[in-house]
């Protein structure tokens, strides 16, 4: 084990050596990214090994054992320090006093000359990911995802390197809205003692008064006769979920409360970040579905450079204009790719594999669309009366669409009556939900799906193996082990789609190539570039002039990948090219 200075010949060759042989990182994609930028020659090589399976990441491992035993974050962190201590007993230094983020000062001077100190944390880094990897080694059983999972995550990196261009003339806008219609729910909550005025005179600040909500919430509830929401320790629930559920009258002095604390956290989280000319996510590359995750950089404890102008991007509010903050540069086009009902083409793959049957599968193979088939149910009509221009069975058609994507996860009566609101806006009486659901659960023959997952509980808990991935969940309940059955491999799917598309950005001969400047310095932005990823969408950076030919073949390779994972079923995609992330 030993140091190189980057100017040392040894280095690169070292890192050759190491990138044709296999090599093991902690968090790869900012190392590997490092490596890029400053031999721009090695980046075929650099391909090659994460093609071939040879870039390892002891961070992404931990995650897939721990999501195996069913103790993902519950362990601890995923930081180097923290695996390395748990998994293989090194503790490392990595305080803001050691030489961790100061190696820039040394470059100037030989290895030799360095302080003790800055070599020594350099090699004891070196030992402690060594270590991991070789205590890992016990659980290979879990570890057959760990090469794709990393691909995935050096695409999902290097999004957040280059980050979005944001609209400055739009976020005034959002900003003026806002403020608006905070004043105007202030002054209700004022008027109702829902509100008080807060903080010192030079600073004041509006307080919702709880105790005061409380009580209105359960006066109210009386009088419609609906159960007070409470929270696991007793006391009334004045979340954001609890008072959706009982459908208060937006006249009601309970729904300006809602919406003033809804709009100041909106103000607070979306209106800042987004006011920097480009706003950054940070990517959760792999959760316990193996969906990803998305937030902003760094917290009160420890900020990052990038924690002012960055949040999760991965969960627009449906309305208000902040999608349409979102803009490419100059010249330039949004082209989006979205799997269409992804994780309804995987179910009916899954009843496929499970069972060699899919009423799902047929309909989707015919060309036909899910919701608008169990909507003809709920209508009571054959499937070719649907008329999806009629409003009726447009309403039907949201009805159906919450079964569909509610349902499959064994979700119970009363969630999915508060779910359905909320995501749908749709009122279910318990009487409609619990022969809606009988009406479901024929048609797409999905009892033999429930009581195959309920036959995997062992212990109280249910363990799942993804077919093809080979990806283990482990602890789980009936819902989550539901879920992970169609939601992993559509992320399966997903996310080998997302390298494919990275990949292609760096190959001259595609017509997604972005150019050989960026070739040298993975922080430079490609004429052709991927700049957000949310969950089975794909937003892509294109010239207005070759926006077509890059959404011809975005969509080619998404479905290409897609077919990997689910060969019996088809997947399509939509697809638009627009000059700001908005809703089409």
């Amino acid at each position: 084990c030993g140091v190189y200075h980057v100017d040392d010949p040894v280095a690169r060759e070292m890192l050759r050596y190491v990138l044709a042989t296999g090599a093991v990182f902690a968090n790869a994609p900012f190392d590997v990214s490092v490596i890029w930028r400053q031999w721009p020659d090695l980046l075929p090589e650099i391909w090659a090994a994460y093609d071939g399976d040879r870039i390892c990441d002891v961070l992404v491992r931990e995650k897939l054992i721990d999501i195996a035993e069913g103790f993902h974050f519950q362990r601890g962190g995923y930081s180097l320090r923290d695996v390395s201590r748990r998994r293989a007993g090194v503790e490392l230094e990595k305080g803001e006093d050691t030489w961790r983020l100061h190696y820039g000062e040394l470059l100037p001077y030989p290895v030799h000359a360095w302080p003790e100190d800055a070599r020594r944390y350099a090699l004891d880094d070196a030992v402690g990911t060594l270590a991991t990897y070789h205590a890992q080694h016990a659980y290979a059983g879990f570890l057959d995802d760990q090469y794709r999972q990393s691909r995935g995550h050096l695409a999902l990196y290097l999004q957040s390197l280059r980050g979005i261009d944001t609209d400055q003339d739009q976020v005034a806008r959002v900003d003026s809205r806002l403020r608006g219609e905070i004043l105007h729910h202030t002054g209700v909550c004022l008027a109702h003692g829902l509100a008080r005025v807060g903080g010192t005179r030079k600073e004041p600040t509006i307080v919702r008064t709880k105790a005061a909500a409380a009580a209105m919430l359960e006066q109210h509830c009386a009088r419609t006769n609906q159960r007070v929401p409470r929270t696991d320790k007793g006391a009334v629930s004045l979340d954001e979920e609890a008072l959706v559920s009982l459908s208060i009258p937006d006249s009601h002095p309970l729904a300006s409360y809602r919406m003033l604390g809804s709009l100041g956290t909106q103000h607070t989280g979306w209106v800042g970040p987004l006011s920097h000319p480009i706003v950054r996510t940070k990517y959760d590359e792999l959760k316990e579905t193996g969906r990803t995750g998305s937030s902003g950089f760094g917290s009160k404890a420890r900020p990052h450079p990038w924690t002012p102008s960055s949040r999760n991007l991965q969960n627009f509010p449906q309305e208000g204009g902040y999608r349409e903050c979102l803009v490419p540069p100059p010249g330039s086009r949004f082209v989006v790719s979205d799997f269409k009902g992804a994780e309804l083409v995987t179910l009916a793959q899954c009843q496929l594999d499970w069972f060699g049957r899919s009423p799902m599968a047929d309909a989707i193979a015919r060309g036909r669309d899910p919701h608008a088939e169990f909507a003809a149910t709920l209508l009571h009509i054959p499937p070719e009366l649907f008329d999806p221009t009629s409003k009726v069975h447009k309403e039907a058609r949201k009805l159906a669409k919450a079964w569909n994507f509610g349902k499959p996860g064994g979700m119970g009566s009363f969630r999915f009556i508060t779910w359905a609101r909320t995501a749908y806006g749709v009122e279910v009486t318990p009487y409609e939900e619990r022969e809606n659901t009988r009406l479901w659960l024929a048609q797409w023959e999905m009892k033999p799906f429930f009581d195959r997952t309920s036959a995997l509980e062992r212990g109280g808990f249910i363990e799942i193996k993804l077919p093809r991935s080979n990806r283990v969940r482990g602890r789980c309940f009936f819902p989550d082990a539901c879920n992970t059955q169609f939601q992993g491999p559509a992320s399966d799917a997903a996310k080998e789609a997302l390298y494919w598309l990275l990949r292609a950005q760096y190959d001259p001969t595609s017509p997604m190539f972005g150019g050989h400047a960026a070739m040298r310095d993975p922080s430079l932005r490609p004429s052709v570039y991927q700049c957000l990823f949310v969950h089975d969408e794909n937003v892509t950076v294109a010239p207005a002039e070759r926006a077509q030919s890059v959404l011809a073949e975005q969509r080619r390779m998404m479905i290409a990948a897609f077919a990997n994972w689910c060969h019996q079923v088809p997947i399509q995609t939509e697809d638009h090219i627009i000059e700001r992330y908005a809703k089409v």
